[in-house]
């Protein structure tokens, strides 16, 4: 053993939320909410919940609906407007925060 490093024996599960923790908070109000890690605590376990901060579903299809709209008709704007009006979609900012979320599901596993 080094010098300060740290053993346990408890098992550490981790659940991942993929909304963003506003909105689970949100739902708390409507009866809804999101998992209380302390159900799952014991004394060999531990229990961590993380929220990715994705947005649900119909935000994320109208976000690829309107690149696929601009995408579709590239000459119908200047390549400055074009280009603003795909950033305007917020697409790549929902790719990467997907693509973010994966690479910490398969950090936990």
């Amino acid at each position: 053993m080094f010098a300060g490093t740290k053993t346990t024996s408890k098992s550490e599960i981790m659940i991942l939320d993929a909304r963003p923790k506003i909105n689970a908070f949100g739902n708390k109000f409507k009866g809804g909410g999101s998992e209380d890690a302390s159900n799952y605590e014991t004394v060999d376990t531990s229990c961590e919940l993380e929220f990715e901060g994705l947005e649900n579903i119909k935000v994320v299809r109208d976000s690829y609906d309107a690149l696929l709209g601009i995408c579709h008709n590239p000459q119908k704007y200047d390549s400055e407007k074009y280009y603003e009006l795909i950033g305007g979609t917020k697409w790549l900012l929902h790719i990467s925060k997907i693509l973010k979320a994966s690479c910490r599901v398969v950090e936990c596993l």
